[in-house]
């Protein structure tokens, strides 16, 4: 895809799992951080879990902010080229779409 001229590239992956990915981020860099990363996922998918039963009962309610989830995404821009982290991707700021991987 390509998002505010750079093309990102990798596989697109569940929001749960991108989660995980990033919670195993979080763990590798400091253990403390991570607890407090997870507890505030649990607070976000707790509010999520809520909203989603409010809109159940009131259509209007519902506000669908779409992301694309990656794993290990290569980022390029111009003649630059980075192998990131866990990413995830506002499906608004996407310009372009292309099918499979860019390679080198």
């Amino acid at each position: 895809m390509t998002v505010d001229g750079a093309t990102i590239s990798g596989l697109a992956v569940s929001e749960a799992t991108w989660e995980e990915a990033l919670l195993s981020e979080f763990k590798a860099a400091n253990e403390a951080a991570a607890g407090d990363f997870a507890e505030k996922l649990d607070r976000v998918n707790q509010d999520r879990r809520e909203a989603l039963k409010d809109a159940e009962e009131n259509a209007l309610l519902l506000r669908q902010i779409g992301f694309v989830h990656f794993l290990d995404p290569t980022v390029i821009s111009g003649n630059v080229q980075v192998n990131a982290k866990p990413t995830r991707v506002a499906l608004s700021k996407v310009s372009s779409w292309f099918p499979g991987r860019v390679r080198n």
